[in-house]
């Protein structure tokens, strides 16, 4: 591959266009730049050097210095990521999915009317608005990428555009491939349907090669549930807004999603039940509103949450008071996790919501609770989604199910 490129000191001013070009701050470009210096660096400004793969390599063995890439410093990880799209803009001359791109083109450009049309017929389709915004990242990427092919219309698209952005996407995590692979899939499909292309390009994508069954999320056991709880200071507003917070995961197994959109009308205080419709799946969901987390919110409301026309239970504490995110939350259950000493023994367990919510569903199973139930509390639209959920294979258990053999009359077995 060395042949293929210029000396990185003649390719770094290209580089630099391109992301000015793309829409990336000057905050992004410079980390960029800070890279280009610390490689050069590296190299001992050696003159002409190229940056391949070999080299791109070594230079982050350097820079993690024996270290996971998890425990190295920011400054370290930007220097990381800014080596690998440089190495990826020099073997597909793109840099994608490093940063969220900014549209650099007119609101009436021909790509991305296009993907605007496609977005809507998939919301008459009845596509949840969180599937609609995956589909809306890629495919905007997708159309930066023949952009970047100087391609101006769908029309002018080429087999070897599909194989291109494919090969930008192989210099990726295997999640940001999966996320992207479905929605290309989809639109290519689209545009062949509705005749904006002649041919049916669909074929090209590849299946997703992520297994379907992902990591099972980290649990806590009911004591380290109590410890956690426990480290968090309810002496002042903010605690005790976080407490309210952690309970209804903890005890309802909520999703953050769902905790964010709370209002005031889904807590129907007199049934003591929480009635929703869930962001993520648009179903409706009734849990049953329990003693302490009632309290815990009751606590909240009566003296910290702020004066506000919005519905929202949750809201920032300092103005101007908007409804809390989803990062804001996770930060939350997160510093608490660590904070309690938990998981000082097991450095490897995850430290989010979705654990506490997966610990939960647990502790159920433990009980000997039904899986329906379970699913039901979870949210979920079937038992076969709580089996994957919790590690439990269905089909394997079916096939090791012993048979049961008839019954004689005479009470004894039948012989075979």
């Amino acid at each position: 591959m060395t042949q293929k490129f210029k000396p990185l000191y003649e390719v770094f001013p290209e580089i630099v266009s391109y992301l000015e070009n793309a829409g990336y701050s000057s905050n992004t470009i410079g980390k960029y730049k800070t890279t280009f210096r610390n490689i050069s660096y590296f190299m001992e400004h050696k003159e002409n050097f190229i940056f391949d793969s070999e080299t791109c390599q070594s230079y982050i063995t350097w820079l993690l210095n024996g270290q996971e890439y998890k425990n190295v410093p920011r400054t370290v990880q930007n220097k990381i990521r800014c080596a690998n799209a440089i190495l990826e803009f020099q073997f597909t001359g793109n840099i994608l999915f490093h940063s969220q791109l900014k549209k650099i083109s007119l609101p009436n450009d021909p790509l991305f009317d296009v993907v605007a049309q496609y977005l809507d017929d998939k919301r008459k389709h009845g596509y949840k608005e969180t599937t609609l915004y995956i589909h809306h990242t890629y495919l905007i990427k997708f159309c930066h990428y023949l952009i970047g092919q100087s391609k101006e219309f769908f029309d002018s698209m080429t087999r070897e555009d599909i194989f291109g952005y494919l090969e930008n996407l192989a210099f990726h995590k295997a999640g940001t491939i999966s996320s992207a692979l479905a929605p290309l899939k989809a639109f290519l499909h689209y545009l062949y349907v509705h005749e904006i292309y002649p041919v049916d390009l669909s074929y090209l994508v590849p299946r997703d090669p992520a297994p379907r069954q992902s990591k099972l999320p980290s649990q806590y056991s009911q004591e380290e549930i109590g410890q956690i709880l426990s480290s968090i200071d309810q002496n002042n507003p903010k605690g005790r807004r976080n407490y309210a917070i952690l309970m209804l995961i903890v005890k309802t197994g909520l999703r953050v999603s769902d905790v964010i959109s709370l209002k005031f009308e889904n807590i129907c205080w007199e049934q003591n039940q929480i009635e929703l419709i869930q962001y993520k799946m648009g179903n409706p969901l009734a849990l049953p509103l329990l003693p302490d987390v009632g309290n815990a919110i009751i606590r909240y409301l009566k003296n910290d949450r702020p004066v506000s026309e919005l519905r929202n239970i949750f809201l920032s504490l300092i103005p101007p008071y908007h409804p809390m995110t989803t990062p804001q939350i996770r930060k939350i259950v997160s510093e608490y996790i660590n904070k309690s000493g938990v998981n000082k023994e097991q450095k490897t367990r995850k430290h989010g919501p979705h654990a506490l919510r997966h610990s939960l569903a647990g502790q159920m199973l433990e009980k000997n609770i039904p899986l329906p139930v379970i699913s039901s509390v979870l949210g979920h639209t079937t038992s076969e989604t709580t089996s994957v959920y919790l590690g439990i294979d269905i089909k394997s258990l079916r096939q090791c199910a012993l048979e049961v053999p008839e019954i004689s009359e005479e009470g004894g077995k039948k012989d075979a």
